[in-house]
């Protein structure tokens, strides 16, 4: 019998959201700056994902977000350990710390208005 798949619980998915919109309102480092990922084409998801990698490779992101997504992927695993019993690393990272960060940037993306600007740039170096 297969096992069901690991998801964050909404309660979880909300605080990664939260603290996207945070990140976007209060954290001036964290600007939207789509003009260096260009060169990954006209299409906004692939200079999202580009962006995204981009950011997550930084001490910067690991010190304020990274760890407190690593924290919320702990406690969702202590949550479901009844369930699901112990976790392989990958189900954790894919299950739970994946769909968490995935969230983080949604709403950080959103809220900073990251489209906007990317679209704008886009239209720029089309000119």
């Amino acid at each position: 019998m297969r096992k069901p798949e690991v998801e964050p619980s909404q309660a979880s998915l909300k605080d990664a959201r939260n603290m996207g919109r945070e990140a976007a309102a209060q954290d001036a480092w964290m600007t939207p700056l789509p003009e260096e990922h260009l060169d990954e084409g006209d299409d906004l998801g692939n200079i999202s994902q580009a962006h995204r990698e981009g950011w997550e490779q930084t001490t910067h992101f690991q010190v304020y977000y990274g760890d407190k997504l690593s924290d919320l992927t702990d406690a969702e695993e202590a949550r479901i350990a009844g369930d699901f019993g112990v976790m392989g690393t990958m189900s954790r990272y894919e299950g739970l710390y994946v769909p968490l960060k995935d969230a983080f940037w949604d709403a950080w993306e959103e809220a900073s208005g990251f489209y906007e600007a990317a679209d704008a740039a886009l239209k720029e170096q089309g000119d």
